[in-house]
This record gives structure tokens, C-alpha cells and sequence, in this order.
């Protein structure tokens, strides 16, 4: 699924339908590429990383950027 598309669930479908717990569920078992790798940093860890380069560039959505910095903006 595109990043769009998945914060259509985390984000905006919340704003649309508020305390509809079906929206609120399907938003919180919805998660980014990022989040998974985020939440499961110990199994990755287990994985033969020698052959990687040291240095891994990574493009991110513009979705992705804007849900991230509205995350970070409100937080602080």
C-alpha cells in the first residue's frame, strides 16, 4: 500500500469519523515500513548485516515526511 494511503487510516479517517472504534482499531493495526522496523529492532539485529554497505540511503514518501513531522510538531 502507498504511504498515502495508509495515513488515510492512521490519520485521516480518524479526523472524519471520530469515536468510531472500527476506525480507530483499523489505525491502530496500521503501520508504516519504518514502524515495523522500529518495533522489532531486536529479531533485526539476528540478520547477517556484513555484506550491506556501511551507509544506506533511504527516500521517504512526502506523505511520510508531512505524518512524521504533524507526529513530532504536537508532541514537543
Amino acid at each position: 500500500m502507498e504511504p498515502s494511503c495508509i495515513l488515510s487510516f492512521k490519520d485521516e479517517y480518524l479526523d472524519l469519523l471520530p469515536g468510531n472504534d472500527d476506525v480507530v482499531s483499523v489505525a491502530d493495526k496500521t503501520i508504516l515500513i519504518d514502524e515495523l522496523l522500529m518495533q522489532n529492532t531486536q529479531a533485526i539485529k539476528t540478520f547477517n548485516l556484513n555484506k550491506l554497505p556501511e551507509t544506506i540511503l533511504v527516500q521517504t514518501h512526502c506523505h511520510q515526511r508531512l505524518y512524521w513531522a504533524k507526529i513530532l510538531l504536537f508532541k514537543y
